[in-house]
């Protein structure tokens, strides 16, 4: 009795395994079609394109549980914008993005944290995305979200590109801030607040 209970234990252990990683396989493919097919509307109608894109199935604590703790994407449209224009764009973006992931009721057992909001992003909007140095004086370089902060990259000088820097995030894992002599950032709290 005590083998046959032994040999149901090690079964179940390895179904519900089996049953997280098949779920975080799932959970990736379901996810990133809503994505793909949102980046598909938003490069039709406003010609902004989705350049980079990951789901993070660990939390701070690296520990994976099969479900979504983050979501990192990169979107880049090659138009000049002064700050309040960028800004209403960025936000028709991401809120646009979030109302879809939240409506979308077979999803939500994929994530870690529900209803999805701004500090489950890594997002960033890219505005000369080749650094062709054509933004001048006072345009939105980049806007970007992270850890729950809106970051806005501005030009300070006329040809100005974003030239890369990073930033130490946790141990031995840095970010592309693009910070660098020629932008400025603004970086404030999210819900933001005017």
């Amino acid at each position: 009795m005590k083998f046959f209970t032994l040999i149901l234990t090690v079964f179940f252990a390895l179904s519900n395994t089996s049953y997280a990683m098949h779920r975080k396989n799932d959970s990736y493919s379901e996810v990133m079609a809503v994505i793909n097919k949102y980046s598909k509307n938003i490069k039709k109608e406003k010609t902004i394109e989705l350049r980079g894109y990951g789901l993070h199935h660990a939390g701070p604590d690296k520990i994976y549980d099969g479900k979504i703790h983050e979501i990192n994407l990169s979107y880049s449209i090659e138009k000049k914008m002064k700050f309040e224009e960028a800004r209403k764009l960025f936000y028709s973006i991401v809120d646009g993005l979030l109302a879809c992931l939240n409506a979308k009721e077979s999803i939500r057992d994929c994530f870690y944290h529900y209803p999805v909001g701004y500090e489950d992003l890594y997002f960033r909007l890219n505005f000369d995305y080749e650094s062709k140095g054509y933004l001048s004086r006072n345009e939105i370089s980049s806007i970007g979200i992270l850890e729950n902060e809106i970051m806005y990259f501005i030009v300070e000088e006329d040809g100005g590109t974003a030239e890369m820097e990073t930033r130490q995030i946790i141990p031995d894992v840095y970010i592309g801030t693009g910070l660098s002599s020629k932008t400025r950032c603004i970086t404030k709290k999210l819900p933001e607040t005017d």
